[in-house]
């Protein structure tokens, strides 16, 4: 089994420059057959936002392939469309309270 399954269902926090940024969400699809399988890291993005009607704006990247998302997850950084972030992952009471929220 490839790593990056160990980040699946995980949930973090997200900052950049020590300023809180949001949670991300990662789920890892099993792969499905085909005649090239690929397996994708799904990822989703809750940033807080003013204007949105529940206070939070979703962004989803899905990563065909799995060696730069495994890269990326396992150094706690996140590359979301040119813009750097740390990644603190949460476990437990913590990453079930920001499922629920979101989830």
């Amino acid at each position: 089994m490839e790593q990056v399954f160990e980040y699946a269902d995980r949930v973090a926090v997200v900052r950049r420059a020590e300023q809180f940024a949001g949670y991300l969400l990662v789920t890892v699809p099993e792969m499905m057959p085909s005649p090239k399988p690929v397996t994708y890291v799904d990822m989703v993005f809750a940033r807080p936002d003013a204007e949105e009607p529940s206070g939070w704006r979703f962004e989803d990247r899905a990563d065909p392939g799995v060696e730069s998302a495994q890269e990326e997850l396992a150094a706690s950084t996140l590359e979301w469309y040119g813009t750097s972030f740390d990644v603190q992952w949460l476990d437990g009471a913590e990453a079930e309270a920001v499922r629920a929220k979101f989830c």
